[in-house]
């Protein structure tokens, strides 16, 4: 992937077929505090993918993560006992539903003698599921402090390790069978490079399991540049998904639409005997180039109406 430095960005060709044809579908992007900042996402004409261009430098993006990204994610401006307890407090709950079905589908792929690695694993509630669902030992990384101290403390898991998926290194010799990407993928400038990265320390044939936000499937209850949010560096499709995997010998064995527009898949090797969805069910899902397009320009207009629509029901209510 090229890419030609200016000031704090960088103009970039698409991450999956290296073009520097694209079209702009939108120029800003929001917070989830509802704050807009100027940012453009462009589609590319001949792939699909859709990704900022030009794109944050890293050490923008390490700025934004260490600082107002924790707070925009939970609304707290540093890492305090008083905090913490509230994350603590968030915890007793216990696990939600959604978690619990994520577990259950993934320790279909697992045995007791697996290992299990959550990148972004946040306060270790779905690796605390998957051990309890299948007894195999569970590894993380999280770059919030407090939170990974929650998965060490409140779950029991003495094996995560602070800090960024850039900077983490797999004990010598130690491999696993199940590495799971939730809302990582999205977020990083280079995706051939973290895949190549997260694939080798994969046992063979094992797996991958990728969770974010479905482009070809968004919420008309979100604007557009709440859709394509800030930090969310590339926004995919199933189809997209299944190409950039496959430029790393993988493919996707199995895939399912959150109710929540996220996009659920489990990849691995095109060495494993286990059959791989097929392509034309992934590109059907996905639309083509023309389509998406067609859907990036039509989804302002079923944000209104969705807003009108819910006005209209609290005013008859």
């Amino acid at each position: 992937m090229i890419m030609i430095m200016t000031h704090n960005t960088l103009h970039t060709r698409c991450a999956l077929c290296n073009s520097d044809d694209a079209s702009v579908i939108c120029r800003t992007a929001a917070l989830k505090s509802g704050e807009v900042r100027d940012v453009t996402n462009v589609i590319c004409n001949r792939c699909g993918l859709i990704y900022n261009n030009p794109m944050p430098s890293g050490a923008a993006l390490r700025e934004y993560y260490q600082g107002e990204f924790a707070q925009d994610k939970i609304g707290r401006p540093g890492a305090t006992e008083t905090q913490y307890d509230k994350i603590l407090a968030s915890m007793s709950e216990g696990s939600s539903s959604k978690t619990d079905r994520i577990a259950d589908w993934l320790s279909l792929f697992l045995t007791t003698r697996s290992r299990v690695l959550d990148v972004g694993c946040g306060t270790g509630t779905l690796l605390a599921s998957i051990r309890w669902r299948s007894g195999c030992d569970v590894y993380g990384v999280e770059p919030d402090e407090l939170m990974a101290r929650a998965a060490r403390e409140y779950h029991g898991i003495p094996s995560i390790t602070t800090g960024f998926m850039e900077e983490y290194s797999p004990p010598v010799d130690m491999r696993f069978d199940l590495i799971i990407l939730r809302h990582v993928l999205e977020h990083l400038r280079d995706p051939n490079a973290a895949i190549e990265k997260i694939k080798s320390w994969l046992v063979p044939n094992g797996y991958l399991y990728f969770a974010f936000p479905n482009a070809a499937n968004f919420s008309r209850s979100r604007p557009l540049n709440r859709c394509l949010e800030f930090g969310h560096l590339h926004s995919f499709t199933p189809f997209t998904t299944a190409q950039i995997l496959l430029r790393h010998g993988m493919k996707i064995v199995q895939w399912r639409d959150d109710p929540l527009f996220l996009l659920e898949t489990v990849a691995t090797s095109i060495d494993n005997p286990i059959e791989a969805v097929a392509i034309d069910e992934l590109r059907e899902s996905g639309g083509s180039v023309r389509e998406l397009k067609r859907k990036m320009r039509l989804q302002p207009a079923r944000h209104f109406l969705f807003r009108c629509r819910r006005k209209a029901r609290s005013f008859l209510s």
